[in-house]
């Protein structure tokens, strides 16, 4: 490993070792090439994959049988992932993690598992199993699938229809073979993530329905779904190559299909079923899934009267929350458990107001009902084989002050959740994380999230595992949200991320912190957003808000391989996503030149550690290398770490990444110490 002393005292680093190339390390042929992920589970990195299509070489007879799939048993919450409060009912058996198609392959054959790794990682933290649903249909599915070839798409064909009295949604037809394809390198990279994880127990699988999960079409004409080709037997045929593509992928792992009525009749849904069940080559692990338990005979009876005679594994989740009363047969929820057990459903989904206490939750009035039925699906089903009743209570311990800060691990804000601005009525938080000893003013290091300025959270992220160590060295953390495209265009992100360094500032005796020792430090979209925090002068527009008095300035920026030149091209910066976030596809437009950090740069910059992956696809390095050479010329003390065998979010590309991750932590701490001791 060599180390090349650049001008003004800066560093550049490449390691010195042989480029590999990437190797497919799974028991089963897919359908591209994937590299080898050594990824912690308690580092919810964001994680890319570049794919490059091929032959599909998947099939019948790869799934392992039904006795040998740990199938779910009892009561999940159909979300709350990263809700800290759900844990404490010892009723919880796991959590239903739903993400949208869009949101994890952003680009054809790139996938960035970010939204889903760090919820995946909390679960697994709390000792619990946990479902997947990736949601399709004219809400989940990428806009890529439609576009037009010209501009970048597919040309996949479509139907327009309302959601939820909304128009204009695009509803990609279910079986057409762009689709079915596109479906299968889907079910194929989320399995070469998730297959072997123990903790998952169940896979749904994804439709071309109009919410993206749920088999019904509710606001999709059927005539034109006619005059587009619509028949019975296609869209059967349809979600039988749907779910044999996810269950020839996932070979050892429980398989859902969401039935509702589709063109007024139950012999679609029933079809697929009942084929699926006695298809040979799945081994009885493709079941029937039932969102819309609500304890009511008299909805879809036709279908309700299937699933009763339907010999396959029943899978559920309750139609609404219980203090919905209107949903429920006699407004009783209780009624859910009655239809359940009636069907023989061996796995229902509450929502998480059912596991919460305190006004945000339904305060433990259904525990009973629920411990009842987890009773009783053990007794029916066998008791699950993970996360037994009898070791679920001793995972769940009495919430601590403070939690250990010694190794990189998940921790828990202090003070979550605090709003530091509201912006048309809707409030933005942030959240605040204290170091375990402090008796006077504490530095400050803000996190700035990444997800293509359009996802994202703010408990999610490549940063999150440096938070334990920043801790343990004496700094206090924000990590903060920030307006999301497409409902908010640039650049009101960077104005609501300076926004929460003023409101820091301005309370920072009330926070016990230092208010001129304050650095950030963000990856991708969160990269990007960090270093024009660090150069964009305070005239710019994004100090635009409140605390107008307060200065938004920093002592110290950390980007890890965030976009910094919008005027050349890269796949990151595609067309779409430029449309979508910034309303442009002009790469000369005023608002892409306000929005490229490299055009803001000048000599009273703060210091600057920049990371990238020298493989990175996403976001490639010379993004990083014309920022570093930006400051550079300026004469800004700047430090450019090139990370050896590394895609995009640090992802392993055919080799160890170097320097490898722990080492990253220390170089990032390391550069805090150095600039805000």
């Amino acid at each position: 490993m060599k180390w090349r002393v650049a001008a003004q005292g800066s560093m550049r680093r490449r390691a010195n070792m042989p480029r590999q190339t990437g190797q497919n390390p799974f028991g089963f042929m897919l359908p591209f090439q994937l590299v080898r992920i050594g990824l912690t589970a308690v580092i919810a990195m964001s994680i890319v994959l570049v794919a490059c299509v091929a032959g599909d070489t998947s099939g019948p007879g790869e799934g392992a049988s039904a006795d040998k799939v740990d199938k779910p048993i009892g009561t999940f919450a159909s979300s709350g992932a990263l809700d800290a409060d759900i844990y404490a009912n010892p009723n919880l058996r796991g959590v239903l993690i739903r993400v949208d198609w869009a949101s994890i392959e952003p680009s054809p054959g790139v996938f960035d598992f970010s939204s889903l790794a760090h919820q995946v990682a909390s679960v697994r933290s709390h000792g619990l199993s946990w479902s997947l649903a990736v949601v399709g249909g004219g809400v989940g599915s990428p806009s890529w699938l439609t576009d037009p070839p010209g501009s970048g798409g597919l040309g996949a064909p479509y139907v327009t229809y309302r959601f939820r009295g909304r128009p204009g949604y695009k509803l990609p037809l279910f079986w057409n073979p762009i689709v079915q394809e596109r479906l299968k390198i889907l079910a194929n990279a989320l399995a070469a993530q998730y297959n072997n994880d123990p903790n998952l127990k169940l896979v749904y699988v994804t439709q071309m329905t109009s919410n993206g999960i749920e088999g019904h079409l509710q606001g999709v004409d059927m005539t034109d779904m006619v005059k587009a080709g619509y028949t019975d037997a296609r869209w059967i045929q349809a979600g039988k190559d749907a779910a044999r593509s996810f269950a020839y992928a996932f070979t050892n792992k429980a398989i859902a299909f969401e039935v509702h009525e589709v063109n007024g009749s139950a012999t679609v849904p029933a079809t697929i079923i009942n084929d699926l069940w006695n298809d040979p080559t799945l081994g009885h692990r493709v079941g029937a899934a039932m969102w819309w338990i609500s304890g009511k005979e008299s909805y879809q009876p036709a279908l309700i009267a299937a699933l009763m005679a339907y010999p396959g594994d029943i899978y559920g989740q309750a139609i609404s929350r219980s203090d919905q009363t209107y949903h429920f047969k006699n407004g009783d929820y209780t009624t859910v458990f009655t239809q359940a057990r009636a069907l023989r459903m061996r796995y229902i989904e509450l929502w998480e107001y059912e596991f919460k206490r305190g006004p945000n939750g339904a305060n433990g009035a259904w525990d009973t009902s629920i411990e009842s039925y987890n009773k009783w699906a053990d007794a029916t089903f066998g008791a699950p084989r993970q996360n037994r009743p009898a070791s679920r209570a001793a995972l769940i311990q009495p919430r601590q002050p403070q939690r250990p800060r010694s190794a990189p691990q998940l921790v828990q804000p202090d003070m979550p959740d605090i709003t530091y601005r509201t912006v048309d009525g809707v409030p933005i938080k942030l959240d605040l994380y204290f170091p375990q000893q402090r008796t006077s003013p504490a530095p400050l290091v803000v996190y700035v999230h990444g997800g293509g300025w359009t996802g994202g959270d703010k408990r999610q992220g490549a940063g999150m595992p440096l938070i334990p160590e920043l801790l343990r060295r004496g700094y206090a953390v924000a990590s903060v949200n920030y307006r999301l495209a497409p409902q908010y265009k640039f650049p009101a992100m960077i104005e609501d991320v300076a926004c929460a360094i003023r409101f820091l500032r301005a309370h920072a005796k009330e926070y016990q912190l230092k208010t001129d020792k304050i650095g950030v430090w963000g990856g991708s979209a969160g990269g990007h957003l960090v270093a024009l925090l660090g150069t964009a002068d305070e005239t710019a527009e994004r100090n635009k808000g409140e605390y107008p008095g307060v200065s938004s300035r920093v002592q110290a920026v950390v980007d890890m391989f965030g976009p910094a030149d919008f005027s050349v091209d890269f796949a990151g910066g595609s067309t779409r996503l430029l449309e979508t976030v910034f309303g442009t596809t002009d790469r000369t437009s005023p608002i892409l030149r306000k929005a490229s950090p490299t055009n803001w740069v000048s000599k009273d910059d703060p210091p600057f550690l920049i990371l990238h992956g020298e493989l990175d696809r996403l976001v490639p390095l010379s993004q990083s290398e014309r920022l570093y050479k930006k400051l550079q010329e300026a004469g800004v003390p700047a430090t450019l770490v090139v990370v050896k065998n590394a895609g995009h979010s640090f992802i392993p590309q055919g080799g160890p990444i170097s320097p490898g991750r722990e080492e990253i932590t220390r170089l990032v701490a390391d550069f805090f110490d150095k600039h805000l001791r």
